[in-house]
């Protein structure tokens, strides 16, 4: 958790906090001396009280109630013993004793309080009276005399009145300060304690309120500051409510925050769980001048989700997700010409970390890249923060794919793999092409991209995936098939609309493996269930142009995918099956490591014979290696044509004397 002091995190209180330095008052011995001020006004209302009452009662009830002396004397004690009668000329000299102080309040941090919050002189007052009994016990029994009652030793709404210094409060101005929208309880300054009749509820001060008055610098802080960046494209006000569609928010918000010279405090719905750690975040960001946004808060499922609606207000927005309980009539979509990879890099260089790579993510939100900076020193670490936190959100939609190859080691034709290559190019520069030359806005183009990989099994469309998305730094996710195909009408697209939506929170690489099952043709409809299957298809078609990572999608049949979809695919890369030069490098590959091959074996002959892939190959090369290991023996040629008769089998294919020549006679019974 951040500290307001924390340099690294531009949390510190020069950034975050004004320099109480400038203050002339201290907000604490401001409050030291108002409660003086209140004492003598309290001794003048017992004056009073007394007077009306009559002689000092002794009902015999000790310790339940206090008498007139008694009050008199725990105020004599805490007004420094000055006298006070309940007179007119008395309450005039406190007034203006009052009065004088008022006017040093605004000096201290209770003005910027005041200021940031929209509270009223008479609510400021409110709070000063509810912090007495917190601050000395003495103050709580008097409200109890006060109150006629001593199991209420709190403020009360008919307390605020009595005790109030402006003589146009009346019952209805106490009534509208305590309002559950009013500021007082809308920020969480006070505690109310609602009771019939209102007059007799109880207030309390927020002890966090309390804290962050008298030791501003100790208090801590969950979110995220992000100073004004050098930006200043947008002219819109700050908005209320804001979606996340079709554009990320950030940059709106960013914009707006910089053109207006303000931070912006940024406070997500993960961190946390209860209203009143987020509303004190709240009124700490507000006081410091900064713009605030409440990101994550929007969906059904976050316990605070109806209870930040009245927070929202001038300078604080939420952002509005899909499935936002909000009304839609209630959002804003503001027209942002700042591009993410300005964003970014100016991101970057507010929190010292610089690296091209970080310009290049796509689908990962401004303020998680934010966050992400902010708790790692330095841009890779960032990166690797920002993948753990996806493969956490993708966990039981996707099944994470790690790769240790390089484009070097795979071993396809050279148009394949120049192919693959331009591809990794063109994500890499997208940044500088799309958003630096402004050619994304010129064209409507994104950085997202389709590519479909097609080819024979054991091609290498796996392999080539996991070199991308190593290369890019990016993390791949091989879509689960079998839990997205559903035979109930309208499963499919709910389950992978899931899966988008959630790929669409970070920066990952979709991998839909025989993807043929999902993007195939559509048919003639002939009765309900043709109409449904095309209906998926067209929605498949929709959900991945307006995804806005990369995807890529591997099929063996691609004859049968429909010809709508491959329109839409940005890269078809053929993955053809391999010819005797891939072949011999693929069987070469046994020479790489340390294991036991004999030196007569002769992996040209293997190449020349066995029209065999590279999957079928490795499969081949594994399995004569176990046979060595289990014999103790090299891994010879005829282990490897026992190998490859046994790959033959189970694909069942025919294994032929003429093929295997010498070797035939040696496999009856091997395997």
């Amino acid at each position: 958790m951040a500290r307001w002091s924390c340099p690294h995190y531009l949390i510190e209180r020069a950034r975050l906090m004004k320099d109480f330095a400038e203050h002339s008052v201290d907000a604490g011995l401001w409050l030291s001396q108002a409660l003086q001020v209140l004492s003598l006004r309290m001794k003048h209302e017992v004056a009073i009280t007394r007077a009306l009452r009559g002689d000092d009662r002794n009902e015999g009830f000790l310790g339940l109630f206090v008498s007139d002396s008694e009050a008199e004397a725990l105020l004599d004690a805490l007004s420094g013993r000055i006298e006070v009668e309940g007179t007119f000329a008395t309450a005039e000299q406190i007034a203006h004793a009052w009065a004088q102080l008022q006017s040093t309040r605004n000096t201290s941090l209770w003005g910027d309080y005041g200021a940031a919050l929209g509270l009223s002189t008479f609510e400021l007052d409110i709070l000063v009276l509810a912090a007495a009994p917190a601050i000395d016990p003495r103050f709580g029994r008097v409200y109890g005399y006060l109150n006629d009652d001593m199991s209420r030793r709190a403020l009360t709404p008919a307390l605020c009145q009595r005790l109030s210094l402006f003589s146009d409060v009346d019952s209805l101005t106490v009534r509208r300060a305590l309002h559950p929208k009013a500021p007082l309880r809308r920020f969480g300054l006070i505690d109310f304690n609602a009771k019939k009749p209102f007059i007799e509820s109880t207030i309390t001060l927020s002890e966090d309120f309390l804290d962050d008055l008298i030791d501003p610098e100790s208090t801590s802080f969950r979110g995220l500051v992000i100073p004004p960046l050098p930006v200043t494209e947008s002219t819109a006000p700050f908005p209320s409510v804001i979606t996340d569609h079709p554009n990320d928010p950030a940059l709106t918000l960013l914009s707006t925050a910089a053109h207006d010279r303000r931070a912006l405090a940024v406070l997500r719905g993960a961190d946390y769980t209860d209203y009143a750690p987020l509303i004190a975040d709240i009124r700490r960001a507000l006081v410091t001048g900064c713009y605030v946004c409440l990101d994550g808060f929007s969906e059904a499922k976050h316990p605070l989700c109806n209870a930040v609606e009245a927070l929202i207000g001038p300078s604080l927005t939420m952002i509005q997700g899909r499935l936002s309980p909000w009304k839609q009539d209630t959002s804003t979509q503001i027209h942002c010409d700042l591009s993410k990879s300005d964003a970014i890099k100016a991101l970057q260089e507010a929190f010292g970390a610089h690296d091209p790579d970080l310009r290049n993510t796509n689908s990962f939100r401004v303020f998680d890249i934010a966050f992400a900076l902010r708790d790692a020193p330095s841009a890779p670490t960032a990166m690797a923060r920002l993948n753990t936190d996806c493969v956490q959100a993708m966990a039981g939609l996707a099944t994470p794919v790690t790769s240790s190859f390089e484009m070097k080691d795979l071993i396809v034709r050279q148009t394949t793999k120049s192919a693959l290559n331009q591809m990794i190019t063109w994500r890499q520069q997208a940044g500088c092409i799309l958003d630096d030359w402004k050619l994304g806005s010129t064209f409507g183009k994104t950085r997202s991209g389709t590519a479909l990989f097609k080819g024979p099994p054991g091609t290498g469309k796996t392999m080539a995936a996991g070199i991308i998305g190593k290369t890019l730094g990016l993390p791949l996710f091989r879509v689960n098939l079998a839990g997205i195909v559903s035979k109930y009408l309208g499963e499919t697209q709910k389950n992978l609309d899931q899966v988008f939506c959630a790929a669409e929170e970070a920066d990952v690489i979709l991998f839909f493996d025989e993807a043929d099952a999902i993007f195939g043709q559509r048919s003639e409809v002939s009765d309900a269930r043709d109409r449904y299957a095309n209906l998926e298809t067209s929605f498949l078609l929709q959900r991945m142009e307006a995804f806005s990572g990369l995807s890529i999608l591997a099929t063996n049949l691609h004859q049968n995918m429909d010809d709508a979809f491959l329109r839409r695919i940005d890269w078809v890369i053929d993955f053809p099956a391999p010819g005797p030069t891939e072949r011999l490098a693929l069987w070469e590959r046994l020479k790489n490591g340390a294991a036991p091959v004999d030196a007569s074996v002769d992996f040209a002959q293997l190449a020349e014979t066995f029209d065999l892939t590279g999957g079928e190959i490795r499969n081949c090369a594994l399995a004569a290696a176990h046979r060595a290991a289990q014999t103790g023996s090299k891994i010879t040629t005829q282990l490897l044509y026992t190998a490859v008769a046994a790959e033959l089998r189970k694909q069942g294919k025919p294994v032929r004397k003429s093929v295997f020549g010498d070797h035939y006679a040696a496999l009856k019974g091997a395997w």
